[in-house]
């Protein structure tokens, strides 16, 4: 059984490996990339009617031009918000009792897929930086580890201190149960 939410990480889990907790980036940075982009797209709709009252001697005549060129850019713009929603989805850290998953997507067609074991985690840090990552409560968790990547960095996450715990919760139990 896969909680909602859960089922669509393409992960394989182990023998008696359970998922205790998923994270994506905070829902504000994900604002932040969409709003840029729609300020962008209101801007490309404004040029054309911008252009045929302050430009009007090079508008007329290249009225077509002038709206191939917005259309083309509104799909470039539409492209990049599918590409920022599916980076906000696809980014994804799982915590299982027995390892931490790292799943980030890089473009369309390529991701990273990491991992972690928890007996192989030696410290764990967060870091906040900035008024609005205060004020918000998200930011950075790192996590240092024994193996050749040696770190691994949940990307602005909500509540990074909790997710420090929880992290070093897990690891303890798992650490208890394996002594």
């Amino acid at each position: 059984f896969a909680p909602f939410g859960y089922r669509f990480i393409m992960i394989e889990l182990q023998t008696g490996e359970k998922i205790i907790r998923v994270y994506r980036p905070h829902w504000f940075v994900f604002f932040l990339a969409v709003a840029k982009i729609l300020a962008l797209m209101v801007i490309v709709l404004a040029a054309p009617f911008s252009f045929k009252k302050y430009l009007s001697e090079l508008y007329f005549g290249n009225e077509s031009f002038v709206f191939m060129g917005a259309v083309l850019a509104l799909e470039m713009l539409w492209t990049l918000i599918f590409l920022t929603i599916a980076d906000y989805y696809l980014d994804v850290w799982v915590v299982t009792n027995e390892r931490v998953v790292f799943i980030e997507l890089h473009g369309l067609f390529s991701r990273t897929v990491s991992s972690v074991n928890l007996g192989n985690i030696q410290d764990v840090s967060t870091e906040v930086k900035g008024i609005l990552p205060m004020v918000l409560r998200y930011g950075n968790v790192i996590i240092q580890s024994a193996g050749t990547r040696g770190e691994f960095v949940f990307k602005h996450v909500p509540n990074p201190h909790e997710i420090k715990d929880a992290i070093l919760e897990v690891r303890g139990a798992s650490v208890r149960e394996g002594a």
